[in-house]
């Protein structure tokens, strides 16, 4: 039987699922419609910041870290470029939202294996973005 402190992680962990899923869901729109601007990168990362620290506050250190590469792409002046990295992001970042939230080897190595994508600048399904 689960006890009370596990409960509770396991309703945060689902709150904060259930809450990223939605941000993530609002920034791919942002990113994939709105033109480059300082007000849209502004709010993109603001619901990245929020992810990140949260991820950071529930012991998911390498979703917050991933969560970070995807803030750092649009770090700078504002490019369409710098948007078409970042859809790539969080739609890798979408993807630590479909296994267990846990901090392990396999989030590790996830982390890695993202971190190479976005550096490729590869799209989620192996398909090298242009730019």
């Amino acid at each position: 039987m689960d006890s009370k402190p596990d409960q509770k992680r396991t309703r945060l962990l689902e709150r904060f699922r259930a809450g990223s899923v939605e941000r993530l869901s609002s920034i791919a729109i942002s990113l994939r419609t709105s033109t480059p601007s300082e007000e849209a990168v502004t709010a993109v990362r603001q619901a990245l910041q929020t992810i990140q620290g949260e991820a950071h506050m529930l012991g998911l250190a390498s979703l917050s870290t991933m969560t970070e590469l995807v803030t750092e792409l649009l770090m700078g002046r504002p490019t369409t470029r710098k948007f078409e990295r970042a859809v790539v992001g969080v739609v890798l970042l979408r993807r630590w939202f479909e296994v267990e939230l846990v901090e392990d080897q396999a989030a590790s190595e996830r982390l890695e294996a993202h971190r190479r994508q976005i550096e490729r600048r590869e799209g989620p399904f192996g398909q090298a973005h242009r730019a």
